[in-house]
């Protein structure tokens, strides 16, 4: 039997299920029971490191007495007694004063924790300026295009979409210090690439008179346009915000930005030319032509997109292997976790 709910209280049980209904239920079951599992031990984490406090309530006292921390890291009691109605019998020696009483969590507490920790919709990409008919780009979004040729990377580079999911604006210097953490080369993730490779063939295309850009000139407090001279004499430094800047001498160009037209097309020619000359794997990725045919997919009406995000990603990699043969093979699970956050927009619903 439940011992009484106290006012502005709710139980623990009650509290993590609030938490694990929150997110997406995936569709396969095995993903289920790792979802939860994995929920189980964020939820008794928040428990050890005094993010979250549970209570109990005695029959014969007043008031609620709360559980140390500490108690949520004992040896042998596992995140599964979180979901019992009450403290197990077979609980470790140190909850045996515990025994038999509800966990309960203040409500307003466990709201603020879960606003900040519950599952949040992405940023719909609908809401935000196209990179592919943007007309200008950053240096940023172009080092992003060198290094992929794949528009979504270069969106991840877009400052406005990373602050809507929490992150710093985009930036070189963020890049660099990413890649000296993490020496992986990480395939899947969205915002990893090769940076100063990218940077080095931006300023040698600039130097060469390949690309032209625009920047406001501390000089003039206009906006100019980069001479090839100013690419091979310039050092590269970054503002307060590490926005990138090219120093020349005593002038400092900022706000630097390229037509988007010409870095695609620049950049686009010398990927294809070098994947059908070798058709070696590594950069530049091939990812780019499968996510365009989902997208194409997606925007059928109605979408050719199953309810399975591992299946819908075996139809993509048999259609590219099909079809592609000459570009770099990409694994079914790369293309999965490519396009698992565009596919849970889109996917049919139960």
């Amino acid at each position: 039997m439940n011992d009484p709910q106290p006012t502005g209280y709710i139980s623990l049980r009650r509290a993590f299920e609030t938490y694990n209904d929150t997110w997406p239920e995936p569709s396969e079951i095995a993903e289920k029971q790792k979802l939860t599992d994995e929920h189980l031990a964020q939820f008794k984490y928040a428990m050890a490191h005094d993010q979250l406090r549970a209570s109990v309530r005695y029959p014969d006292r007043q008031g609620e007495f709360e559980v140390p921390p500490h108690l949520w890291s004992v040896e042998g009691f596992t995140e599964l007694e979180i979901l019992h109605d009450a403290v197990p019998t077979h609980a470790p020696p140190e909850w045996s004063s515990y025994v038999g009483r509800t966990l309960f969590v203040r409500e307003s507490s466990f709201r603020q924790w879960l606003d900040h920790n519950g599952w949040q919709p992405l940023p719909n990409p609908k809401d935000f300026d196209d990179p592919a008919s943007m007309p200008t780009w950053t240096i940023p979004m172009v080092c992003a295009w060198i290094g992929t040729t794949d528009i979504e990377r270069v969106r991840w580079q877009m400052s406005a979409w990373r602050r809507a999911h929490g992150w710093p604006d985009a930036s070189l210097a963020l890049l660099a210090v990413g890649q000296m953490i993490d020496e992986d080369d990480d395939e899947d993730d969205p915002a990893h690439f090769d940076s100063q490779d990218a940077y080095k063939r931006l300023a040698s295309a600039g130097e060469n008179g390949d690309i032209l850009a625009t920047a406001m000139s501390s000089e003039t407090g206009q906006p100019v346009q980069l001479k090839p001279s100013d690419w091979t004499y310039g050092q590269l430094e970054f503002g307060n915000g590490l926005d990138e800047r090219l120093r020349v001498g005593s002038v400092v160009f900022s706000r630097i930005t390229f037509r988007r037209t010409e870095v695609q097309s620049l950049w686009r020619n010398e990927a294809l030319s070098t994947l059908s000359q070798t058709g070696a794997p590594g950069r530049p990725s091939s990812m780019y032509v499968v996510l365009e045919e989902f997208e194409r997919r997606a925007r059928l009406s109605p979408p050719e997109v199953v309810q399975s995000v591992g299946k819908q990603a075996d139809i993509l990699h048999d259609w590219f292997t099909a079809n592609h043969k000459g570009l770099p093979p990409l694994t079914p699970k790369t293309i999965e976790n490519r396009i698992r956050d565009r596919h849970r927009e889109v996917s049919p619903r139960k």
